[in-house]
């Protein structure tokens, strides 16, 4: 008998799992994606949702009442600041379940996926893997929606290239770098990640390895999520801090995707970033991430380099391809060289607040306040919040 096999006739861990949502200013995406959680064939044992919108408050109104209806604690917890992983951090901290389910709030649960997912940490009783994907699947059944890019498109697609000729898939992932491996620079060099033999020989599961796990989709052991946070110094959308987070959560065990827990992830526009913006971001962030964290910074300037002559490249052909003639995000990726440079350049221990000016400049806020606001500080009693067993 295979190794799989024999793990996945052992007695189980009872693991517990929670529902941990950053959101703002998308109340209707955000009450169809508590939905389908509820909708799953294994409930939730709690659910933290941290909201960045204005009226949060109403928020919480229109939320609470499903997870009262459906028995599940809830905590909906105000953000300390408009910014993705400051917000998934303060839930992270709030959760209590074991694995937590870090999905975008347009995100939407099939009702098999957390059940599907679940089995694959109980059965890993050796604890190899660090955190597990959703895959991309359809939108599920009876799901009212408009205004969106939608989910659902993309995925086939992808497959379909990914199954294709030799010269398509390396046209899609060389040269259209449509790959985050090839949008991310290794911090250390290396790409933390099993072999397709070793994970098969290890779990029964229908698991695929990957080094880095999208955000909208990613469910990560509490534990460590807490050893390696989302990096708080990055502002509003904050591109590519999934990569970087789960990079780190590679160095703890394998990232894998289970090919049958499905999830559709809809792309609502509302609150997204202008193109030009997210494409220099996206270049920039890189560059902080390796000032931060590269143990050989000349050797990974380098790299950085080419990644990004690489990107000029392919944002030429995407946006003309797609015939956005003035051109976003190539205009995107050129205007952050200049300060992508300085970024790698700069002293470490005055990195962050550096970098806040840079990112404040490209989203036209203005300069941080000396002070939290009361706001800010603000976060609810936990008196009342316990998770179902």
């Amino acid at each position: 008998m295979g190794q799989g096999a024999d793990i996945g006739a052992r007695p189980s861990e009872r693991l517990t799992w929670a529902l941990c949502v950053s959101t703002c200013d998308r109340p209707d995406m955000l009450e169809l994606c508590v939905r389908h959680a509820l909708g799953s064939t294994r409930m939730p044992s709690e659910i933290v949702i941290c909201d960045a919108s204005a009226g949060w408050e109403g928020h919480h109104a229109r939320i609470a009442p499903l997870a009262e209806a459906a028995g599940v604690p809830l905590h909906y917890l105000p953000a300390p600041k408009k910014s993705l992983p400051a917000q998934r951090n303060h839930a992270i901290g709030a959760a209590r379940a074991d694995i937590l389910f870090l999905i975008d709030d347009d995100a939407f649960l099939h009702p098999d996926c957390a059940e599907v997912i679940m089995q694959v940490y109980e059965t890993d009783r050796d604890r190899r893997i660090a955190a597990v994907s959703a895959s991309d699947g359809p939108l599920p059944e009876a799901t009212p929606l408009a205004g969106g890019k939608g989910g659902a498109s993309r995925a086939p697609l992808t497959e379909r290239l990914l199954r294709s000729s030799f010269l398509m898939r390396f046209l899609w992932t060389e040269v259209l770098l449509m790959s985050a491996e090839r949008m991310f620079i290794p911090y250390d060099g290396t790409w933390h990640k099993p072999t397709e033999e070793e994970v098969a020989a290890y779990s029964s599961s229908a698991l695929f390895p990957v080094s880095l796990i999208s955000g909208y989709r990613l469910t990560v052991r509490r534990s460590i999520a807490l050893d390696e946070p989302f990096d708080g110094d990055l502002l509003a959308y904050a591109s590519a801090e999934d990569l970087d987070a789960t990079y780190r959560f590679s160095r703890h065990g394998w990232n894998v995707v289970a090919v049958e827990g499905r999830i559709y992830h809809h792309e609502a526009l509302p609150g997204r970033l202008k193109r030009q913006q997210s494409s220099r971001l996206s270049v920039l962030n890189i560059a902080f991430f390796l000032r931060k964290h590269a143990g050989r910074p000349l050797r990974r300037s380098v790299d950085f380099g080419v990644m990004v002559a690489r990107r000029l490249l392919a944002e030429v052909l995407k946006d003309g391809l797609s015939r956005r003639w003035l051109f976003p995000q190539l205009r995107g990726v050129a205007a952050a060289i200049p300060d992508s440079i300085r970024i790698l350049l700069h002293d470490r221990a005055t990195l962050a607040p550096f970098y806040d000016s840079i990112q404040r400049k490209v989203l036209g806020l203005p300069p941080a306040a000396a002070t939290l606001t009361a706001r800010a500080r603000s976060v609810p009693p936990r008196s009342d919040f316990t998770p179902r067993a």
